[in-house]
Parts: C-alpha cells; sequence; structure tokens
C-alpha cells in the first residue's frame, strides 16, 4: 500500500493539481476536537508515549489500537469541551465506549463472538475546560487511566460504556500523564 506524504499533490495521471494530501488532512481532521478525530489523536499520543513506531498509517479495522510488548491496546478518548459545543459553555460529562466488539476473520469473512479484544484499556481524558487555554496538542493538558481489561470483564459485564467518575469509583486507576504511561503500561 502506498503512503503518502503531506507535501505531496493530488494528481489526474501525470498532470498534478495545486492541493497536496496536508490540505486534505487539514480539510478532513483539521478540527482535532471531534469526537472521532479525537480518539484518532488519542491513539497516536498513547502510541508515541509507549515508543511505537508511528510510520505508517493506523489500521482502524483492527480488533485492537496498538500492539505493545506483546499487549493489545485499546485507546480511548474524551473531553470537557466537544467542538460541535464551542458557543456553549458546557462542560462535557466525561464517559467513554467499552462495547465487545466482534473479530473479523478474513479468511471466513466473518466475525467472531462479540468480547473485549485487548489486554488493556487506556482511558484518554483531555482535561482543560477554559476554551481560551484548550490546545489538543498540549500533552500536559491529557490524562490517563490504564486498566486491565479482566477487570472491565469482571466488573463491567455487558456494559456498552462507562463514565469518568464510575471508572474512577471502580477501578482506582492512577492518574497518569505523558510521561508516567509507558512505565505504567509496562507494570500492569
Amino acid at each position: 500500500m502506498k503512503t503518502y506524504e503531506g507535501h505531496d499533490l493530488f494528481h489526474y495521471e501525470d498532470f498534478p493539481f495545486d492541493y497536496s494530501i496536508s490540505d486534505c488532512l487539514h480539510y478532513a481532521f483539521g478540527d482535532l476536537l471531534s469526537n472521532t478525530t479525537r480518539g484518532a489523536v488519542a491513539e497516536f499520543i498513547v502510541a508515541k508515549a509507549l515508543d511505537l513506531n508511528t510510520d505508517f498509517p493506523r489500521r482502524d479495522w483492527e480488533s485492537y489500537d496498538l500492539l505493545y510488548n506483546g499487549k493489545r491496546i485499546e485507546v480511548k478518548a474524551s473531553s470537557y469541551l466537544q467542538s460541535w459545543n464551542i458557543d456553549n459553555d458546557r462542560i462535557s460529562k466525561i464517559s467513554f465506549s467499552i462495547r465487545r466488539a466482534g473479530e473479523y476473520n478474513a479468511e471466513s469473512g466473518k466475525y467472531s463472538e462479540k468480547q473485549h479484544n485487548s489486554d488493556i484499556y487506556i482511558f484518554c481524558v483531555l482535561t482543560e475546560s477554559d476554551w481560551v487555554k484548550l490546545d489538543v496538542s498540549d500533552l500536559s493538558q491529557w490524562r490517563f487511566y490504564a486498566v486491565p481489561t479482566r477487570l472491565i470483564d469482571s466488573v463491567c459485564g455487558n456494559q456498552s460504556s462507562i463514565s469518568l467518575s464510575s471508572l474512577l469509583k471502580n477501578f482506582s486507576p492512577v492518574e497518569l500523564t505523558y510521561y508516567s504511561l509507558k512505565s505504567a503500561v509496562d507494570n500492569l
């Protein structure tokens, strides 16, 4: 599969246009706070914190987000501020999807029974609640919580989401920063 650089231009056969892959990425993903994009940003941040190779595009069809030292990791992200609510000072309640999913088998074309397909969940919270100070790229504004999936299975059962307050109450995870995330995952 071909990978692209930001400066690569769109073209029609050998005729280049005046817009680039970077222009496309800005259009499609320039709002780093949107729910879908924020999730991909959180995966990227966690991958960098774990020193994983990010030279290749993420594979969003996998049954987990990252593979680190043989551990399958599911990354979930939430934020107090939402791009769809920019004209409002309302702070969102933090919650995360923990929905079970089937694992796709390309050979059979079928999905396995629905389950949690990771060993660890990393919950990422963009903590800034002031629009003026909000900066998705400022890693000091993010907090992380790592929880073994087996605990989520035993406590949450078939639950499809969990609030931050329930996560903290039920699992008492250590609040992690970007710099402490790797050692915490190593020790799980």
